[in-house]
């Protein structure tokens, strides 16, 4: 396959004329994104908590960290150095001097006085007693001055001194008996005056801060479970060319290359000068971009006395499927406290060009650790339903429920034998109120290597149909709705790292038909005059399609300009038996490709018809034809294979499926829901309870009153289901401290054990 990406001497203008005047692949291409839509919206989303302006100047304390080095990637070891995500209680104000003093008695001479006299050799002082006319000598007071500059470039700590040395107080001569004490004149004696600076700075204290590896204040490197290709365990480190917020390192218009991301440890306490190990998983492109010869992966060492040394590097030029594991001896004269590990990847910078995985990275003791003993997650679950990813919640029926969970298991058993665990599987709603479903299987032996769960029979396949465990129904819906499927395992005999024993999967029954996943491995190109592209969908039930949502990632050209048509197709039949779109039954536009919403985030661009279609039950096609040779840069999810179900006409009137494997990012619409806000399911058996929360939205105090129950439980939930406040009520009022909470949207539940009751509302946070 062709990539949009040539010379990094040509710019962009000389790549949109290549593509007009030698038409690659002339039909249908897959070429690089220029930018990653899921990294902005999560940086959106954690930027727009707080309208509340930073502090002028903000300095984040890094900790050392003690061996072992342990990351999988498959939970969030990065330093946070978002200022608002902390509690208030973390964040502290510090008095820092230009001139910091030590090793200076209270009871002779202020810790910080506003002005000193010191000198920088020693002094003696003179003590004249009047009884016995004598003078004696005594050494002045020895101390520490330590200068300090303001501000200071990161990775340099505020509390660390620029410069020190030993000095001694002034000399001065006291007599005793007397109040009179006079300065004895000397040349080494320096009068200065000490500033002070007022700073804001956060120290992170308490589990699972101090347990963070990374330390790199722009988080360049993308953590995901989709730009790779046979991971050990769930998650990985993708470098390529975009930065921190899914965009270009370079948005210039010519082609540039050189250092993209970084991936810096936190310094390392090292007590002694035996052999460390320095292991790591590394592949090439995966599902995303293949380097080129002139790309590599870096890894260096530095210690506080050595500067930043390439130790190892991997030259691109071919692709990888699997991920090869590398181990380093680390040199003795690294191995002192304060020594620090870096991967630096070499790329085209002006997109997500040029692909690394990077995993299970282990800094330890002993060869042994090295050795990957584990049994995890590879993946998460697929989605529950038998085709689709999502389909409106106007046609969803049990009929669509999979009957097979297509999630891995690996057993990476050191010994290569079977490993024992308990397993769990729960289904609830978005905010994990209203259980749906559970499932438990204790003492389940797992073979060495991956396990499908669907060869797993009946024991870890919840959704099989058994006798004794029927098949997953949702409830009735009414309006779209989310649901959250858990699934974890507690190894029995391994000692494992626990963070990858849990996955989760969001099943969402929404507005729309979607085969792929929500995230663009690659953009998807038809570069020949009239032609169109569609997906296939069922109908179940009779219902008035709206228009459809698109997906359009930039690309290194851009297409903006280029119009389309949406269209809706009946289903046909070639003679051989061959199922595409036929008569087109709607056809609106011209419409233009849309890259972002109103606040400049990559999404899906939503395009409505002029007026709704009726569509009776079976089977249609969506999608759009265009006129201009130019392609349409539209979203392809290379995890999500529904090739057979996605169309392309090659020549004017014939249609065949895509030859690539994936699913175009185009979502039919039916129905109207908010997108992204999940609906609260009501209770489905239990009696409800009566409660008040005043004021809310709140700010620093809420006040819980529940009606006619003095012994209930509350308990409040963030938006990522976890449980940031719980207490049992003894009365039937509470006052609740909120001065440490963020802002945001939270959940109160309420819940009283003896009778099952329960109630949840919905509560601000705003600051």
């Amino acid at each position: 396959m062709n990539k949009l990406k040539f010379s990094k001497a040509f710019s962009v203008l000389s790549i949109t004329i290549f593509l007009l005047t030698q038409k690659i692949l002339a039909q249908e291409q897959l070429v690089p994104l220029s930018r990653n839509g899921n990294i902005e919206v999560e940086q959106h989303v954690q930027i727009g908590k707080s309208n509340t302006s930073y502090p002028s100047k903000i300095y984040y304390q890094i900790d050392t960290i003690g061996l072992p080095v342990i990351d999988d990637f498959s939970s969030n070891k990065f330093h946070d150095y978002y200022f608002y995500s902390y509690p208030i209680s973390l964040v502290s104000e510090k008095k820092l001097y230009s001139y910091e003093l030590s090793n200076i008695s209270p009871a002779t001479l202020p810790i910080h006085p506003s002005s000193l006299n010191y000198s920088k050799l020693p002094q003696k002082d003179i003590i004249y007693n009047v009884n016995t006319s004598q003078y004696d000598t005594l050494p002045t007071q020895q101390f520490t001055i330590s200068f300090f500059s303001f501000p200071k470039v990161y990775p340099q700590s505020p509390f660390e001194a620029d410069s020190s040395f030993t000095a001694w107080r002034a000399a001065r001569r006291y007599d005793v008996g007397t109040s009179d004490t006079l300065p004895i004149v000397d040349p080494s004696v320096v009068a200065i005056s000490l500033t002070i600076d007022t700073i804001q700075y956060v120290k992170v204290v308490g589990s699972p801060f101090e347990k963070r590896i990374w330390m790199d204040e722009k988080k360049t490197v993308f953590t995901n479970n989709t730009y790779c290709q046979n991971q050990y365990t769930i998650g990985v480190a993708t470098f390529d060319g975009l930065d921190e917020k899914g965009m270009p390192h370079d948005t210039g218009s010519v082609i540039s290359h050189g250092r993209a991301d970084y991936l810096t440890s936190k310094p390392i306490k090292i007590f002694n000068t035996t052999p460390k190990y320095l292991s790591f998983l590394w592949q090439r492109q995966g599902l995303g971009d293949e380097p080129e010869f002139t790309d590599s992966l870096i890894l260096q060492f530095r210690t506080p006395t050595k500067p930043w040394t390439t130790i190892w590097y991997q030259s691109g030029g071919q692709s990888d499927t699997l991920f090869t594991q590398k181990t380093i001896v680390v040199d003795s004269v690294f191995l002192v406290t304060g020594f620090q590990f870096r991967f630096i990847n070499r790329a085209t910078l002006n997109g997500a060009n040029d692909h690394w995985n990077l995993d299970y990275v282990r800094f330890v003791a002993t060869p042994s650790d090295t050795v990957i003993d584990d049994l995890a997650f590879v993946s998460h679950p697929t989605s529950f339903l038998q085709d689709y990813e999502s389909v409106p919640y106007t046609q969803y029926s049990s009929s669509l429920m999979s009957s097979a969970a297509l999630n891995k298991i690996n057993n990476l058993s050191l010994f290569l034998t079977g490993q024992n665990s308990n397993f769990n599987f729960r289904v609830t709603d978005f905010y994990g109120n209203n259980q749906l479903d559970a499932f438990n299987v204790d003492n389940f032996n797992f073979a060495t290597g991956t396990n499908l769960c669907s060869f797993c029979d009946l024991v870890l396949n919840p959704l099989k149909v058994t006798p004794s465990h029927q098949q997953l129904q949702y409830p009735p819906l009414s309006s779209c709705s989310q649901f959250k499927i858990k699934q974890w395992l507690t190894p029995l005999n391994l000692n494992t790292m626990r963070e990858n024993d849990t996955t989760q999967f969001i099943q969402t029954i929404s507005d729309y038909y979607a085969y792929d996943d929500g995230t663009a491995e690659a953009a998807y190109l038809l570069s020949n005059a009239g032609s169109n592209m569609a997906i296939q969908f069922d109908v179940y039930n009779a219902d008035d399609m709206r228009g459809m949502r698109i997906f359009f990632d930039p690309v290194n050209v851009n297409y903006s300009g280029v119009p389309f048509y949406l269209r809706v197709w009946n289903d046909s039949t070639s003679s051989a038996g061959f199922h595409h779109p036929g008569k087109v039954l709607k056809e609106y536009g011209p419409m233009y490709p849309k890259y972002t919403d109103t606040d400049g985030i990559s999404s899906y661009a939503e395009y409505l018809f002029d007026a709704n279609i009726t569509l009776q039950p079976g089977t249609y096609y969506a999608g759009f034809y265009k006129e201009d040779a130019l392609g349409l840069n539209v979203g392809f999810d290379r995890n999500r294979n529904l090739q057979t179900r996605m169309y392309f006409t090659p020549q004017t009137s014939t249609w065949a499926n895509t030859q690539f494997e994936g699913s175009y990012m185009i979502r039919p619409l039916f129905g109207n829901c908010p997108n992204g806000v999940p609906s609260y399911l009501p209770e489905l058996s239990k009696s409800t309870l009566d409660f008040t929360m005043l004021p809310n939205p709140a700010q620093d105090h809420l006040q819980v009153s529940v009606l006619n129950k003095d012994k209930v439980q509350i308990t409040l939930i963030d938006v990522s289901g976890s449980q940031v406040y719980t207490s049992n009520l003894m009365s039937n009022s509470i006052e609740i401290d909120l001065s440490t909470f963020a802002s945001g949207i939270y959940l109160m539940r309420v819940y009283d054990e003896q009778s099952g009751a329960q109630s949840t509302k919905r509560l601000i946070i705003n600051k």
